[in-house]
């Protein structure tokens, strides 16, 4: 396996395929920051437009790059990428600066062309962009009338199935050397508008601690209910468990397939070597007869002889 990723480290050098992961997260987390702030503050807030634009970047994004680098984005793919040795180490950590650097730009490009006036506040902009939970959920406000919150246990199981979600489906999409197989964008652009529709209420649903840590630092102090930072450790928190999830149960059904799969080719030389000895048999079985045969007719025709001779003799005598 070592083999098969040196072969495509070779194929596409390490700068490339960071670059790739640079430039498809920027894209990425660009269109998802924009139909975060400046669509829903202009046309409301719509979860299904919020997925399905989620959905769409991803899908896209990864299509074009996904022959390169494996199409990532996200750090929690990275780390069970390299957990299940579809990657190395030193790529993972190279993908993840790359995925945070980008994320972090594309934040700053959105933030930089956002409009704000004495009647549109920053805080408008990131009430239902920025990741958190408790006072930093997107639906705090809307909630506290009720006496309901989404606390840190709800959104510590939301973030941790979601996320498991969408690396999951990356994972099983991944060949072995670290690209995307043909299903990869459609699988994961699923995967995340699943993880959006869920945990979107509670938590903003990040899905991807690069997402979290970006825009993140560009909320800070822009007047939300709780500082974005504050509320960062549990998106990266829940990311990482739920890579290492997805890696457990990868290498556990790896090594469960390699050992049926020697299993079978066990059998299949116990099949093949009786096959074997079986028409060995037969065929001395056959050599046999035809010996067994051959002797009779040399018997017989030397009856024959012998029954000629004496018939010679007789003639002879007469």
């Amino acid at each position: 396996m070592e083999k098969v990723i040196e072969s495509n480290r070779k194929f596409v050098p390490l700068w490339a395929r960071v670059s790739a992961e640079f430039v498809g997260t920027y894209f990425v987390m660009f269109a998802v920051f924009a139909v975060g702030t400046l669509c829903s503050a202009i046309y409301g807030v719509n979860l299904v437009y919020i997925l399905l634009v989620t959905a769409v970047a991803y899908a896209a994004v990864s299509h074009i790059f996904g022959s390169i680098s494996g199409a990532h984005f996200n750090p929690a793919i990275s780390v069970a990428a390299a957990l299940t040795r579809r990657i190395t180490v030193l790529d993972a950590f190279s993908y993840i600066i790359a995925q945070v650097s980008a994320a972090t730009a594309a934040a700053g490009t959105v933030t930089a062309v956002l409009p704000i006036s004495d009647s549109i506040k920053s805080t408008a902009w990131f009430a239902y962009i920025a990741n958190g939970f408790e006072e930093g959920s997107p639906t705090h406000s809307a909630l506290s009338s009720s006496g309901i919150s989404f606390g840190l246990t709800m959104a510590v199981v939301l973030e941790t199935v979601m996320t498991a979600i969408v690396v999951a489906a990356a994972i099983v999409n991944l060949k072995k050397d670290g690209t995307a197989k043909r299903g990869y964008a459609a699988a994961t652009g699923c995967a995340y508008a699943l993880g959006v529709g869920v945990a979107f209420p509670a938590t903003g649903a990040s899905l991807n601690p690069a997402r979290s840590t970006g825009i993140a630092i560009f909320a800070q102090n822009k007047g939300l209910d709780a500082q974005p930072l504050s509320q960062l450790w549990l998106f990266w928190l829940t990311s990482v468990g739920a890579a290492l999830l997805v890696a457990a149960v990868a290498l556990f059904c790896d090594s469960f397939g390699k050992k049926e799969a020697e299993a079978s080719n066990v059998s299949f030389e116990k099949d093949s070597v009786k096959n074997s000895n079986a028409e060995e048999t037969s065929e001395n079985a056959e050599e046999s007869e035809g010996a067994e045969q051959s002797d009779e007719n040399k018997q017989s025709d030397e009856s024959g002889e012998s029954d000629d001779e004496s018939g010679k003799t007789g003639k002879d005598s007469k």
